[in-house]
Parts: C-alpha cells; structure tokens; sequence
C-alpha cells in the first residue's frame, strides 16, 4: 500500500517517470493528510476542562475523521489499481471484430471506474470540509493553524480529485453517466469552497484576536 511507504518513499515514487502513483492517489493522501489535521485539532482540545462542553462533539467529529482518514488511505491504491486497469485494456488484443468490441467494453468499463474512484475521494474530502466547519468556532484557539492546514489539505484533495474526474469523462460514451457525474462534481466543488471559505474566515479572525 502506499500508505506504508515512508514519506521520503512516497515522495520519489510520486516524482518518478511511472505513470502511478498520480495526481488521483496523491489527491486522496491530500484528504487524508488533512483528516490527520483534524484529528490533531480534536486531540488538542479533548480532555481540557475549559472545553469540556463540546467534548462528544469533537469525540465524533475525531471518529469521523479517522474513519475518513482510512477510507482514503484504500483510496490512494484503488486509484493507482483504476489506472492500471484501463492500461491493461488497452493491451487487450483487437484482430478479430469480437476483440474490437470486447476490449471496447472493457474500456468504458475501466474508465468508470477510474471516474468513480476519484470522485469518492471528493466526496470524502467534501464531508472532511464539513468537520472543519463543525469545529472551527469551539475548538481549542492555540491549535486553530493546525486545523486551518488541515482545511487547505481537504480542499486540495477535493479539488484535484475532482479533477481526476474530469480527464477520463471524455472518454466514457454513456452520455447520462457522464451528464449526471458532471452536475455532481459541480455541486461537490461548490459546496467545498464555501465550506473552505467559511472555515479560513474563522480560523483568520480567531488568529488576529
């Protein structure tokens, strides 16, 4: 898994001329990087009798994020499995008509799934936002950087999964599937930047006080 390479590892495979892991697998390492953030955030706030009030909201908000952190964490390796599904069709042999329309198939297919991976990660990176809204205004000020990283880190793995659905839409022929992707990437990448702008606010303003 890429998870279990050291940051360093991650860093030269990521910069290497091989095509994986990309720009859909580093997106879900981003949202999973900012749900760490999150759960910093929480930690440093838990277990202090001046915040003793919110405590069982950020117990959940600090579950959520781990259970989110993981579900990213599978992301990274489906994304690179995706892509090399739909270089494996390619390799497919079309001599005959029936390989033609078989690896045909295949393709769509595999570029579904390179479409429908990515766009959990957005999904994922979207109600990641919404944690950081949850507790951006009762968490522990001293630590209001941390989760103010963590938001960036969210917004960028939305954003550039969302982005990693964009490049294999072109490629799809079922026109709904596509139609209905697009309207949901969009109201995904909406939602998330006015939860990223409403989160930066209130991190900005509690730091100038």
């Amino acid at each position: 898994m890429l998870a279990d390479l050291s940051v360093k590892e991650l860093w030269e495979k990521a910069g290497s001329d091989d095509p994986t892991p990309g720009g859909g697998s580093i997106a879900a390492l981003m949202g999973a990087t900012g749900a760490s953030l999150i759960i910093k955030f929480c930690n440093l706030t838990l277990g202090r009798e001046k915040f003793k009030e919110v405590e069982g909201k950020f117990q959940k908000v600090k579950g959520n994020a781990e259970a989110t952190s993981s579900q990213l964490s599978r992301l990274c390796d489906r994304d690179t499995e995706a892509f090399n599904g739909v270089m494996q069709v390619f390799r497919m042999p079309k001599t005959t008509d029936q390989e033609i329309q078989r690896r045909k198939d295949a393709l769509q297919q595999a570029f579904k799934e390179a479409t429908e991976v990515p766009y959990q990660t957005a999904e994922l990176c979207l109600s990641l936002l919404q944690s950081c809204q949850e507790v951006v205004e009762e968490g522990n000020p001293n630590a209001i950087s941390d989760l103010g990283v963590g938001c960036l880190a969210c917004w960028a793995g939305l954003e550039g999964a969302i982005m990693n659905v964009r490049i294999n839409l072109p490629s799809l022929k079922d026109s709904a599937f596509v139609e209905e992707m697009e309207a949901k990437i969009k109201s995904i990448s909406q939602d998330g930047m006015t939860l990223r702008s409403q989160v930066l606010d209130s991190v900005r303003q509690k730091m100038e006080k």
